[in-house]
């Protein structure tokens, strides 16, 4: 067969470029229904199972024995005629927000012990990434809380990534906002947590705390 240039130059010859353009709209669109179903299904269960509502209303005693702890000596949180003068009344540390999460390990009628940040767990769980990082944490203050006040949490998937690879593995990033708002459904404060769940390669030494 003859060697035949401007043939073997024809239309025919021409590598195709939309196969690998197909495979690349392909896998956007699966990423995007994948964050979409999952934030769908996130957002849904913020209403019920991650709303919870803190184990009584906010006293004294939560305050004094956390600010002993720390030997925070800010009169604004011992002294109620300092407080009445700066803030109105009484109110808890700004920087115990996350404690109006946390549940108790234990309690009646309860079959497992109860975490904080459970949209965390479940959203390893539902992605297959045994391990997971804390990466950032940010909090924001809104109304202060107060002593009487009822305190509920409720915590909102923000944004998934795409697949990625680290050094510690290949897996996603993922924000969760835990909002706090009191009985008046008035704001108190937000804590935003990016984690980044992953599975290790294969034969990886194991680091500690990368466990979350």
């Amino acid at each position: 067969m003859l060697y035949d240039r401007e043939y073997m130059r024809g239309p025919q010859y021409r590598p195709s470029t939309l196969k690998p353009l197909y495979w690349l709209l392909g896998s956007l669109v699966a990423m995007f229904v994948l964050q979409v179903l999952l934030q769908n299904w996130f957002r849904s269960d913020a209403v019920s199972d991650y709303l919870a509502l803190y184990n009584g209303a906010i006293e004294h005693g939560y305050i004094w024995t956390t600010c002993a702890a720390v030997e925070n000596a800010n009169p604004l949180f011992w002294d109620d005629d300092v407080a009445a003068t700066l803030t109105g009344g009484p109110i808890a540390p700004p920087t115990m927000l996350s404690v109006w999460s946390r549940p108790h390990h234990w309690s009646p009628g309860r079959s497992e012990p109860a975490v904080p940040l459970q949209a965390h767990f479940d959203l390893k769980a539902e992605l297959d990434l045994p391990e997971a990082i804390i990466s950032s944490n940010t909090n924001t203050f809104h109304e202060p809380v107060r002593i009487g006040d009822r305190v509920r949490s409720r915590q909102v998937l923000r944004s998934i990534s795409e697949p990625k690879t680290t050094k510690l593995g290949r897996g996603r990033f993922w924000t969760i906002d835990v909002e706090y708002l009191n009985q008046d459904d008035r704001l108190l404060g937000v804590e935003s947590y990016t984690a980044f769940g992953y599975r290790r390669p294969a034969g990886a030494d194991q680091t500690p705390g990368d466990t979350t």
